[in-house]
């Protein structure tokens, strides 16, 4: 004899939670299947609250309105974003926030995704007059604010169950919302081109390479003031003790000479000298080498800009790489719980062997032990983002990221030829050549007089009593020119010219050497990315059909036609195939980050990435 139906309504015992949670998934799939010509299932209270809100929503402020956990809240607008209907825009006076904003798409289907929801609603409530209605909104809000103010909840059940009522609450488009206040998150969100920004303007080697153009700038003024008037003041104070000794002729014939003391007992001798250079071959180096220089550094900024962008987007991605790979394993975890929850039910129901049970448990074991590993490599992954981006390391931050729009930037044109003037390092040994060359042309034009104008300015004090030293000047002057020829150095100026020649060559073969290096990596890089753009076609397609797969066998095993068996290979295959696909697409973008450097067009000279 069958127990007689009886509905959870009619059962005070029941909580609320498991009323309203009832109710929001009957509401959710009766919509759900009315609007299935859109594309989406589910998430259309998001949109909804940003119809009402308007463009000035953040992604915290809906994850707030609508209780949906954060993790979940990047899964559910990267849904909502890979399917066309929502947008994320940055905000302006925070670029560290985004707007959601609705797309154009979005707009377009907004009257007939209300107009479904009003249809439902009036059926639903078909059978209540206007007051009732109007009363019944008013106690759901009453309800729902009583709810949140609850300091603890219940039991941990009893949280999930508040959570699926707020969900029936916030589907229901009459629901007042109220947009007071947007807290910022106390832990920043970053985007790659947020990531690649903060390293460009903190990463230690970075600014040590951007300083040396300023270190490069400044020695070309210190190398080039000998063009300019050269002034300098000297000065001698002198008190004799016995004034120097002269001879005199006697005036005796035949005599011996007559030591006589000359001179002036104090003396004080100051004297401002200027000189110009007129040429010099040294000077004349300085000023044909000084853009050269400034070049060269600036080269190696732009180098070091290079390996930063690449080695800060493939951390990135590496990161979000084990954040898509746990998403994958909660999922199975998921699954795997259910399937030893049936695997447990049919055993004690007799329709299968306690070995069912156990081998489930031992795969969601395995299952648990994959996720929790990759757990704990979010920790040193984030590390390696921050080293790269010269961030604090006591400090935190969230990345966050566009699938949509990183799907349509990993696709690459391959049919690019290689030019090996767009790489960074041959421009750095095209410099490199001609700073060689202007050297070797100093060092032939070294055998040049210097010539150079002078003038000089002495003011003589002389006096006896050093009391009146200052008593009486006796000034002069004069200007002269001064020329120096090297006429012979000890062969050093042609050993030099030699030197300076079979340096070039080095460069020569360096530049050789050069192109062999940067033709390996672009072949290499290429070959990778057609590789891993095939692989990831093929591992999309698998996990397709693994999924596909493993929810027929499911079935089949559920109804006990096949053994469970079947239902490890199907959850093993599944796993893999998405795991694959996962690692596919951020091989392909990782692959694509070093044919872009390998064919020198990594945009090095802006803010921002496309990547």
């Amino acid at each position: 004899m069958h127990p007689k139906e009886v509905s959870i309504f009619e059962i005070e015992e029941f909580s609320f939670g498991r009323k309203f949670g009832l109710l929001g998934r009957l509401y959710h799939t009766f919509l759900a299947e009315n609007l299935k010509h859109l594309g989406i299932q589910k998430h259309f209270s998001v949109l909804v609250l940003l119809d009402r809100m308007g463009d000035h929503c953040s992604q915290k402020f809906i994850a707030d309105t609508l209780h949906i956990d954060k993790t979940m809240m990047v899964g559910v607008l990267d849904d909502l974003g890979s399917k066309g209907f929502i947008k994320r825009i940055s905000n302006p006076s925070d670029r560290r926030e985004y707007w959601i904003q609705l797309t154009p798409k979005a707009k377009k289907h907004m009257p007939e995704i209300k107009k479904t929801v009003n249809t439902i609603n009036k059926t639903i409530l078909k059978e209540l007059t206007s007051k009732e209605i109007k009363d019944f909104h008013n106690r759901l809000n009453t309800i729902y604010h009583n709810l949140t103010q609850l300091k603890k909840p219940i039991k941990k059940k009893r949280t999930s169950q508040l959570a699926l009522a707020a969900g029936l609450l916030l589907i229901i488009p009459t629901f007042s919302y109220s947009q007071t206040s947007k807290p910022k998150d106390s832990v920043p969100s970053l985007t790659l081109d947020q990531c690649i920004n903060y390293a460009l303007q903190n990463q230690p080697a970075l600014n040590q390479s951007i300083l040396n153009i300023a270190v490069a700038k400044t020695t070309n003024k210190i190398n080039l003031a000998g063009w300019l008037p050269q002034l300098n003041a000297s000065g001698n104070l002198t008190h004799y003790f016995q004034l120097p000794t002269s001879f005199e002729a006697n005036p005796v014939a035949g005599g011996p000479v007559i030591p006589i003391h000359s001179g002036i007992s104090n003396t004080f001798i100051p004297e401002l000298s200027a000189t110009q250079v007129i040429f010099n071959p040294q000077v004349l180096y300085a000023a044909k080498t000084a853009s050269l220089y400034v070049k060269q550094a600036q080269q190696a900024s732009d180098s070091a800009k290079i390996y930063l962008l690449a080695a800060v987007s493939k951390a990135f991605y590496n990161l979000l790489q084990t954040f898509e790979q746990i998403g994958v394993l909660k999922e199975d975890t998921t699954r795997l719980g259910r399937t030893v929850t049936d695997a447990y039910n049919q055993y004690i129901g007799g329709i299968v062997d306690k070995t069912d049970y156990e081998e489930a448990i031992i795969t969601l074991n395995t299952s648990k032990v994959q996720l929790k590993q990759q757990t704990e490599n979010i920790a040193p992954q984030y590390a390696s983002l921050k080293e790269v981006m010269g961030f604090p390391p006591e400090k935190q931050f969230n990345v966050v990221f566009d699938t949509t729009q990183m799907m349509k930037d990993i696709t690459f044109d391959t049919a690019q030829v290689l030019k090996y003037e767009n790489r960074i390092e041959y421009q750095q040994i095209e410099t490199e050549k001609k700073i060689q060359h202007e050297l070797t042309s100093y060092y032939r034009l070294s055998f040049l007089p210097s010539l150079s104008a002078f003038y000089n300015y002495i003011d003589e004090y002389e006096n006896n009593s050093f009391s009146n030293l200052f008593s009486a000047a006796y000034p002069y002057s004069y200007i002269g020119l001064s020329l120096n020829l090297p006429i012979f150095t000890g062969f050093s100026r042609l050993e030099s010219i030699h030197k300076s020649k079979l340096e070039e060559q080095i460069v020569d073969l360096q530049e050789f050497s050069l192109k062999s290096r940067i033709y390996l990596e672009y072949t290499t890089a290429l070959a990778n990315y057609r590789s891993n753009q095939y692989d990831l076609s093929m591992m999309k397609d698998n996990a397709t059909q693994a999924k596909s797969v493993y929810g027929i066998v499911y079935l089949q095993y559920r109804q006990g036609i096949v053994a469970y068996l079947n239902m490890i290979v199907a959850e093993s295959n599944l796993i893999s195939a998405e795991i694959g696909y996962i690692n596919a697409l951020f091989q392909l973008e990782s692959s694509k980050i070093d044919l872009e450097k390998a064919l020198g067009l990594i945009p090095y000279n802006t803010n921002t990435t496309t990547h």
